[in-house]
């Protein structure tokens, strides 16, 4: 009986109950204060608390480049929270950054501070679809006339292409022309 408490949090909050809890808005290191008085004693006591900003998970992607490479990235970089920090990703991988991925979708982690504090992120990797090609062609009106050609008809991969074909003219479009009779291979 008559035991009066003061605390002070170091954040402007104050309280006079005996155990009271406290929640901190922002990170940051806060002198918190006890004073305990008994009739004409008191005894004041303080510590330093430490709150520490919670981690966050930027990711970053790289895509695999093309239909059944494994060349995807996740890139991850974590802010704030304190060191050593854990990772676990989608894939069971426990590295920061995850790479020689062979399939588009989806990779989460979960980033776990030193003191316990956690974090999520995700990215998503794509991949194109299968390059394939199709070569239609028009035969040579007489077999010593090179007026033929062949034209290829790519789908799938990202985009523009570009063709080699192996005629004497190491011709770059899509359609060979001139071609004589023969046997002709296209790289798209």
């Amino acid at each position: 009986a008559g035991v009066t408490y003061s605390w002070n949090f170091g954040d402007a909050s104050t309280s006079t109950l005996p155990n009271p809890s406290h929640t901190y808005a922002s990170p940051g290191s806060y002198i918190v204060t006890q004073t305990v008085t008994n009739g004409p004693c008191s005894k004041t006591y303080s510590l330093t608390v430490v709150v520490y900003p919670v981690p966050s998970a930027v990711i970053t992607g790289t895509n695999i480049l093309c239909a059944g490479q494994c060349n995807g990235i996740a890139n991850l970089t974590v802010n704030g929270g304190n060191a050593p920090f854990t990772f676990l990703w989608s894939n069971n991988a426990t590295t920061e950054d995850i790479s020689a991925l062979c399939t588009a979708g989806l990779y989460s982690v979960t980033v776990t501070s030193g003191n316990g504090c956690t974090a999520m992120g995700n990215v998503t990797i794509t991949a194109p679809a299968l390059l394939t090609t199709t070569v239609s062609g028009v035969n040579a009106l007489c077999n010593l006339s090179c007026n033929g050609s062949a034209t290829a008809f790519p789908s799938g991969g990202t985009g523009l292409y570009t063709y080699s074909w192996n005629d004497l003219s190491f011709q770059t479009t899509a359609t060979a022309g001139s071609l004589c009779a023969g046997t002709y291979n296209v790289t798209v």
